[in-house]
């Protein structure tokens, strides 16, 4: 018995559909969905044949499918990127506040400050503050802040 030569598009649906006909729980369903899309991604006339056939009504279970899929990858890339705004947020509102607090102090230690110090503040990563800010308590000058 010879087996049935598929294209790439034809078996994509075909690993679809089998994954749709199981008694799977959602999740791994999700799993096994996501397995097939990377093992079996799709470009140029392959691409464009898989979306042809999931066209078709009768794999309409496919499409059906493939977009509960689409619709849960993005929900967790979407909560993922909150997650890391979140976290980035965080450590930029940490970052602004330790500036600020080293430009007081340099205020008050030192006077009045140039537009070229505070950049120089301002663009200055957490470790470098975190050196400053400790060189202010003991610097009599204010370049002795800011020497490597």
């Amino acid at each position: 018995m010879r087996r049935q030569r598929l294209s790439p598009a034809e078996h994509k649906i075909r690993c679809i559909e089998r994954i749709a006909a199981a008694e799977l729980t959602e999740e791994h369903g999700f799993i096994l969905g996501r397995c097939v899309d990377a093992y079996l991604a799709l470009r140029g006339e392959d691409l464009r044949q898989f979306e042809e056939l999931r066209s078709l009504e009768h794999h309409q279970e496919v499409a059906e499918m493939e977009m509960t899929w689409l619709q849960r990858a993005e929900a967790e890339g979407l909560e993922r990127g909150r997650q890391e705004g979140r976290r980035e947020g965080r450590q930029e509102g940490r970052q602004e506040g330790e500036v600020r607090l080293l430009l007081g102090l340099l205020e008050r230690q030192f006077g009045p400050l140039t537009k070229a110090v505070r950049a120089r503040v301002a663009a200055a990563d957490a470790e470098v503050l975190l050196q400053w800010s400790e060189r202010v308590l003991t610097a009599s000058r204010l370049d002795e802040v800011f020497e490597d």
